[in-house]
């Protein structure tokens, strides 16, 4: 089994992926609006602090998601 936490928080991820027990992140566009951050910026963050399984919910079309 594999745990995941669900935020666009990365303070708390920074606080909880330290200890071992969070094997990934999930996030969605309401969680990162909530924060105030941009996705590029989540997504850059979570890849910095060594979070190996990152799944970040898209919204629009297929298209847009390539622009």
């Amino acid at each position: 089994m594999k745990i995941f936490l669900d935020t666009a928080d990365t303070p708390t991820v920074k606080r909880l992926f330290s200890t071992g027990l969070i094997d990934g992140v999930t996030t969605n566009p309401s969680l990162i609006r909530k924060s105030g951050a941009n996705p590029l910026d989540v997504y850059a963050e979570l890849q910095s602090l060594g979070v190996p399984d990152i799944s970040m919910e898209v919204y629009g079309t297929a298209d847009e998601m390539y622009d």
